[in-house]
C-alpha cells in the first residue's frame, strides 16, 4: 500500500530540516513518522544521529527503544530503556519542588502524591539493572552510531575477550577507531581553519590600528 499524499510531503520536508538539524524535535517528528510507515532501520538511524547530540532526549530514547523491540533486538531496546530512566531520575529534583510548592499553596494532599513520586524516582535510579550484562554487537553498534566510539570499543573488547577469534568484533572495532580518527582530524582541521580566521581578523584589526 502507497502512502498517503500528504504522509509523503510531510516526510520530504522533514528529511530536508533534519540532514541540516538532526537533534531538533523534527527529528523525533521523522523517526515517528518512519516507524509508523514500517521504516524501521531508518528509524533507528534518525534517532541514532539526534542522541549523538542530544543525549539527554528521554522521548527519542523511549522511542529508539520501541523501533528496537520491533527489529528483534531486545538487549538494545532494555540498554536504551534504562538510560532513559537514569535520566528521568535525575530530574526527581523537579517533583520535589513542585512539592514544596504545591504544599505552600495550600494543596497539601497534591503535595504528598508528588512528593511520593520525587523519592521514588530519586531512589529507583539506584535500584536500576545496570548495562553490565549487555555487552553485545547491538549495543556497540548504538554507541557507535550516536558518537560515543569510547563505549563502543568498550564492549568489543569485552566481546573479544570472551571470544578472539570473533572476526566481525574485530572488523566492528577497526571500523569505529577510524571513524573516530577520521572525525578527529575533521575537528582538529575546522578548529585550524576557526583560529586562523581570528588571527587573520586580528592582525587586519593590528593594521587598521596602526594606520589611525
Amino acid at each position: 500500500m502507497s502512502e498517503p499524499a500528504s504522509s509523503q510531503a510531510e516526510l520530504v520536508l522533514l528529511e530536508a530540516w533534519v540532514a541540516d538539524n538532526p537533534g531538533s524535535h523534527g527529528a523525533l517528528r521523522l523517526a515517528k513518522a518512519y516507524r509508523d510507515h514500517g521504516r524501521l532501520d531508518q528509524a533507528r538511524a534518525v534517532l541514532g544521529r539526534g542522541l549523538a547530540v542530544n543525549p539527554e532526549n528521554i522521548e527519542a530514547r523511549a522511542l529508539l527503544a520501541d523501533v528496537l523491540e520491533q527489529l528483534g533486538e531486545a538487549d538494545g531496546a532494555l540498554a536504551q530503556l534504562i538510560m532513559a530512566a537514569q535520566e528521568l531520575g535525575r530530574h526527581a529534583a523537579v517533583y520535589a519542588n513542585l512539592a514544596r510548592l504545591l504544599r505552600a499553596s495550600g494543596r497539601p494532599q497534591e503535595a504528598a502524591r508528588v512528593k511520593a513520586l520525587a523519592e521514588a524516582m530519586a531512589a529507583g535510579v539506584g535500584s536500576l539493572p545496570s548495562m553490565g550484562g549487555l555487552e553485545s554487537a547491538t549495543m556497540a553498534a548504538i554507541y557507535a552510531a550516536q558518537g560515543h566510539a569510547k563505549q563502543a570499543e568498550d564492549i568489543y573488547r569485552t566481546l573479544l575477550a570472551r571470544d578472539p577469534a570473533n572476526a566481525e568484533a574485530q572488523a566492528s572495532m577497526a571500523e569505529t577507531k577510524r571513524k573516530a580518527s577520521a572525525g578527529h582530524a575533521r575537528a582538529a582541521a575546522g578548529s585550524a581553519k576557526v583560529i586562523g580566521r581570528l588571527e587573520r581578523l586580528r592582525a587586519a584589526a593590528l593594521g587598521r590600528a596602526a594606520l589611525a
